[in-house]
């Protein structure tokens, strides 16, 4: 038998919650095209995401007023931080090959605002508007995992088109290789010198825009044992 528990009502439209999706990734694929970020930076950001996204959920779980019983910080907490630490593998080596520089304007600055975006919808919506009120800690806990799986997705996808964009010495690049470099010939024609890495981020960008803009604000439902949760 399940037990359906109804999600906390969104106070924010989705618009808002699209907008700041978009701008956040608008901001990603301009640094690389436009601002000089190495392609590896952006890789190192998402993984910077998904980790501010499992503090905010912690903080989320600890506060959720209704059924506060049933708070499982402390697995949440091993189950989430094995997700995040098998991504920074995967995402420090794919980054490091595509190119990567711990500097203030290309690193830290676009980190910070990673940081604002979700401390921002923290404040806003979860105290702010009073989310907490009418939310149950398992709510709180399946949260972020459909974007977290998206992230993870992401950096798979990544090594897929980097190993696909390699071409043997002396040889013409054929497939994605030979795609890659009519593109980057098509930039260069506008002004913007970008590299095949950049451009598969960029594409690794779009994706992940995409989803948020098409699931933000809409329930996820998700079945543990014999109940089921449904989040926004």
């Amino acid at each position: 038998m399940t037990h359906p528990i109804e999600a906390p009502a969104r106070p924010v439209g989705r618009r808002r919650e699209i907008g700041l999706a978009l701008a956040l990734n608008l901001v990603f694929v301009a640094g690389v095209l436009f601002w000089g970020w190495p392609a590896g930076n952006v890789l190192l950001l998402f993984w910077v995401e998904n980790v501010l996204m499992g503090v905010g959920t912690l903080v989320r779980i600890l506060t959720a007023e209704v059924e506060p019983q049933t708070r499982r910080p402390v697995f949440f907490t091993l189950h989430y931080g094995i997700f995040c630490v098998v991504h920074l593998v995967f995402v420090a080596v794919l980054s490091f090959w595509m190119g990567a520089e711990f500097t203030v304007g290309a690193l830290l600055v676009p980190a910070l605002l990673v940081l604002v975006r979700h401390a921002a919808d923290l404040v806003t919506v979860w105290f702010g508007a009073g989310v907490r009120h009418r939310t149950t800690p398992m709510q709180a806990f399946v949260l972020p995992y459909p974007r977290m799986i998206v992230l993870h997705v992401t950096t798979i996808l990544g090594w897929g088109l980097m190993l696909g964009s390699l071409t043997m010495p002396g040889m013409e690049p054929t497939g994605l290789a030979a795609i890659l470099a009519r593109l980057r010939e098509a930039f260069a024609g506008l002004g913007v010198e970008v590299t095949s890495a950049g451009l598969v981020v960029v594409l690794l960008v779009l994706v992940k825009m995409a989803f948020e803009a098409l699931t933000a604000g809409r329930p996820v439902q998700w079945t543990i044992g014999d109940q089921r949760f449904t989040t926004h």
